[in-house]
């Protein structure tokens, strides 16, 4: 969080009004030096926190960088028969997509997390636990969510749904990807028969297209939607009028965070 104090002086002298600026930021370093041990004595145990919540940030984001994509891909198709030199050198949709696509994973691991957060039972919060839970890998994570989190009822969420499989799917996809690995789908077989090389084309994946990106959102919303439906009611209202802000302020009690509200950035 951040203030600002304009200056003015009444003459328009801009260089006494700069002066004026710096000579003012001194004077407020100075005085708060005396305040500091009272501020750090209050730091070590707040009373809340603003959190800034990376679900929404890289949801938002991956919408964002989609739209840009479509209308690249537009602007492609109406330059396909310029020179090169006279074509948009913005960037390809090919990248745009592969960035949306890991801010869609971004924004799903930042969803459990933000559960993990604000609903862990309180007898599992301390550092070693919490530092287990932030390695988890995210299907596992989700899957305990209901053991762990306060805020559900009943078993662990059921692995063997279509969501869950296709979510699993692009977890795969996803590992692949950000590893490198050299997939099958990344092999061109070679043949030759009468003397002659042929190389067999495949279709194989080199990248996200639209379709992929797109496909990734419906089941990120899903996942929204499932979590949701599995919170106990006074937690599902809360929790879904906050979900797809930047940013919310919390309070504790009895060392558990409570949501106050949540805060437009914008």
């Amino acid at each position: 969080m951040t203030w600002s104090i304009a200056v003015y002086e009444k003459n328009h002298n801009l260089e006494r009004a700069e002066g004026l600026t710096v000579e003012l930021q001194r004077q407020i370093i100075q005085a708060s030096k005396q305040h500091r041990p009272l501020i750090d004595k209050l730091s070590k145990t707040p009373s809340g926190h603003f959190i800034q919540i990376p679900f929404a940030l890289n949801y938002n984001g991956a919408q964002e960088l989609v739209e840009h994509a479509e209308q690249q891909l537009l602007r492609d198709a109406r330059d396909r028969s310029l020179p090169p030199a006279e074509r948009d050198d913005a960037l390809s949709p090919l990248t745009l997509f592969q960035a949306a696509f890991f801010q869609l994973f971004a924004a799903a691991e930042a969803l459990l997390n933000l559960v993990y957060e604000l609903y862990l039972k309180s007898d599992l919060r301390d550092d070693r636990i919490s530092q287990h839970l932030s390695r988890e890998q995210i299907d596992l994570k989700l899957r305990l969510a209901p053991i762990y989190c306060e805020c559900f009822v009943g078993k662990p969420f059921d692995h063997t749904t279509d969501l869950f499989r296709k979510f699993q799917k692009w977890i795969t996809v996803r590992n692949n990807f950000i590893h490198a690995n050299i997939t099958k789908d990344l092999k061109q077989p070679v043949v030759k028969y009468d003397d002659l090389i042929f190389i067999l084309d495949t279709q194989g994946w080199s990248g996200p297209s639209l379709e992929d990106v797109k496909d990734l959102k419906q089941t990120v919303d899903a996942l929204v939607s499932q979590i949701l439906s599995n919170m106990q009611p006074r937690y599902r209202k809360e929790f879904g009028l906050v979900v797809h802000h930047e940013l919310i302020s919390v309070e504790y009690e009895d060392g558990m965070p409570v949501i106050v509200t949540a805060v437009d950035t914008a």
